[in-house]
Parts: structure tokens; C-alpha cells; sequence
């Protein structure tokens, strides 16, 4: 079993509770088997030979948003995202993958993507059609759109926008296989391989220079699991989010602003970018460099941010723990009286806006940060 892997982090989270005022699952279901410890408990007796992975195990492994705020947490920094993501491959392995994890990989699959109930086809092609004289032809700059123009095609068609407004020549490709750090992340680790791999192959003979993507989960992919799954891109090749490079044109005078946004704005850090990369700076600073705004910071921020509840699939596998969750961090941004929510992940702002009726009761609107960028050109 992979969790043999993660013997000394079980032998010692299974006496500790200290992690569990911070848990994003355990403290909206209140159950002790959601909290790390609860979860090492019962990964410590499978490991034993006790239990199996049964059905409600099963379910309780999956009831994590692979947030990391448990392992910033830990003085000792022991890695329960990694353990609890060994277990999920273990279940794949044995061949008890849950009905709703397995539509997920079903979809990505068949569609291409984790979110074929989402999707709209016209937005979808309005954007790509609108770019195809870009794809396949050769440029420095690669936009990788990912699972974004899927999830939220707004953010990509708002990323072309500011890269044309820049004057930035750049190539998208014909073909990207899309999620592959959710496949990763629910335990389809063979799979997430095979789909890095295709990936790899085809950005190098685009022979680019610097990858850029607005998609936080495929930058985090791209930084951390293309490696370790053997996926090999030319050493020389940058990779970048978007507002990491929006940032690089904003120092560099390729970018600037027209309009102003005279609002208050606060930044939901998203869990990829943020405890799994340290990835913090980038994107307040593009924030901060927007005309008029007042930039607030929710009391719990940066590597102790609220997670809102999107990652490690769990907006998909349990959609009412992933609602109260985002709920959780619009309650801090009304706290702070933030008139605007923006983060740099599609898939938080889809979590977020969720909550329609009460962002509407409070005034608050949510926004990627390309989106308040397009707005001042």
C-alpha cells in the first residue's frame, strides 16, 4: 500500500489533536472521524490489518479538501494532504473508487474536463474561435488555458484580452489535456501520468519559452506533479500563473491602466497556489497596482487563508461541505467590509459565487483578477 509510504506520519498524527481547530472538513461536520486525527486513526488500522477501505471509510477519505492548512499548521510539519492523497491512489488501486469520483475521471475522459455539468459550449467556442489563428503557431509565450475555459470561460477570454492589450505575441495549443491535477489529487495517479506525459510531448515541440496559465490547479500540476509523475518539459521552459507574468508586464511598463475600480478588495488565496507553492505576493501586488483600489486582508490570510472548499475535489464530491466552506470565507470578506471578493483560481471563484443570494444581499461581488484588470483598460 502507498500509505506505508507515510508510516511515521501516521504512527505520530494519531496521538496529536492540535491540527483540528484549523481543519476546513472537520470543523463544518463536526465529525471526529473528519478531523486529520480521526483519518490517521483510521488509516493507522488499515495499515495494522484491522479494517479495510469499506464504504464508509472510503467516504470519509474523501471528505478532504487537500487544503494543506493541517500541515502549515503542524510545528513538526507532517504531511497529511500527502497521506491522505496515497490513500485515495490505494482506493483507485483496489478498485473501490466511489460512484462520484469515478464520473469525475469519466468526464475528464470523455469530455476532457471535470466539468461537463458546467460548461457552455457557445461560451466555450466564443472564446477559442476567437483565437484559433493563434493555436499551433509558434511564439515564446504559451497560454496553457486548462480546465479554466471550461469552469469559467470569462477568465480566459479576459486573460487574451490583457495579453493582446500588452501587445504579447502567444501560441495556444491544439490539444491540452485538462485536469490532471484533480486526477491526481482523487488518486488516478496512472492516469494523471499518461495525460502529464501527452502534455510534455506536445509543448516541446511547440518549443516555447515561458508557459503561462490562469488555471491555479494546473500551475500547481505543472510545478509540483509534472516531475514526480515523470512528465519531463525542457528545464529551460518558465512557468508562470497569469499574474505572476501580469505582474512581470506591470514592472516593465508593458502594462498599464486607464480606469480606475473605486472599491474595497480583498484576496481569497487559493489553496494550490498559495500552502502548496508559497505562492502569496504575486497577486496582491497586481491588485494593489489597480487604480483606486482600497485593498483589505481577511484576519485569516496567506498560509493560514480559509480554504473555500474547491480543492482536492471536494466541490465535486460533496458539493454541501464545499458550500459551507466558501460561506466560511464570504462571511470574513463581509467581515472586513470588502466590496469585492477576487482570487486567482476559476475554481474558487465557482465555489464562491455559489452563494449568489447572500453576495447579492451584501453587496459583494466575486472576480478572478484578470477580470478587474479587463475592467481598467
Amino acid at each position: 500500500m502507498l500509505i506505508e509510504k507515510y508510516r511515521k506520519t501516521i504512527e505520530a498524527c494519531r496521538f496529536c489533536p492540535m491540527c483540528k481547530v484549523v481543519c476546513t472538513v472537520g470543523n463544518i461536520t463536526k465529525n471526529e472521524a473528519n478531523y486529520p486525527r480521526g483519518r490517521v486513526l483510521t488509516l493507522f488500522t488499515i495499515l495494522k490489518g484491522m479494517m479495510k477501505f469499506d464504504e464508509d471509510v472510503v467516504e470519509r477519505i474523501y471528505q478532504c479538501a487537500i487544503c494543506g492548512l493541517c500541515k502549515d499548521w503542524c510545528i513538526s510539519d507532517y504531511d497529511i494532504p500527502e497521506l491522505i492523497m496515497a490513500a485515495r491512489a490505494d482506493i483507485v488501486n483496489s478498485g473501490k473508487t466511489p460512484p462520484g469520483v469515478l464520473e469525475i475521471y469519466e468526464n475528464i475522459k470523455k469530455a476532457g474536463n471535470s466539468h461537463i455539468m458546467i460548461n457552455d459550449d457557445e461560451a466555450i467556442s466564443a472564446v477559442l474561435d476567437k483565437e484559433m489563428r493563434k493555436t499551433g503557431k509558434r511564439a515564446k509565450i504559451l497560454y496553457f488555458i486548462g480546465d479554466t475555459v471550461f469552469s469559467h470561460p470569462e477568465v480566459a477570454e479576459a486573460t487574451i484580452k490583457i495579453l493582446n492589450y500588452a501587445g504579447i505575441d502567444f501560441t495556444i495549443l491544439p490539444n491540452e489535456n485538462k485536469g490532471i491535477e484533480l486526477l491526481y489529487q482523487l488518486g488516478f495517479r496512472r492516469e494523471a501520468e499518461g495525460l502529464a506525459k501527452e502534455n510534455a510531448e506536445v509543448i516541446k515541440k511547440a518549443r516555447c519559452e515561458v508557459i503561462i496559465t490562469s488555471d491555479a490547479d494546473e500551475y500547481l500540476a505543472f510545478k509540483r506533479d509534472y516531475p514526480r509523475l515523470g512528465a519531463n518539459l525542457n528545464s529551460n521552459i518558465k512557468i508562470m500563473h497569469t499574474t505572476e507574468y501580469i505582474n512581470l508586464l506591470l514592472r516593465e511598463n508593458k502594462l498599464s491602466f486607464s480606469k480606475e475600480i473605486n472599491k474595497s478588495v480583498t484576496y481569497h488565496d487559493p489553496s494550490s497556489l498559495g500552502r502548496h507553492l508559497g505562492f502569496y505576493e504575486a497577486p496582491r501586488e497586481v491588485i494593489k497596482a489597480i487604480p483606486g483600489i482600497r485593498f483589505k486582508e481577511m484576519r485569516w490570510n496567506k498560509d493560514k487563508a480559509r480554504c473555500c472548499g474547491a480543492s482536492g475535489g471536494l466541490l465535486f464530491t460533496n458539493p454541501e461541505i464545499a458550500a459551507k466552506a466558501a460561506e466560511n470565507v464570504i462571511d470574513e470578506a463581509i467581515e472586513i467590509g470588502a466590496e469585492i471578493i477576487t482570487t486567482a483560481s476559476p475554481l474558487c471563484k465557482q465555489s464562491l459565487i455559489k452563494h449568489e443570494e447572500k453576495l447579492q444581499r451584501n453587496s459583494v461581488e466575486v472576480y478572478d483578477i484578470t477580470e478587474l484588470i479587463e475592467k481598467t483598460m
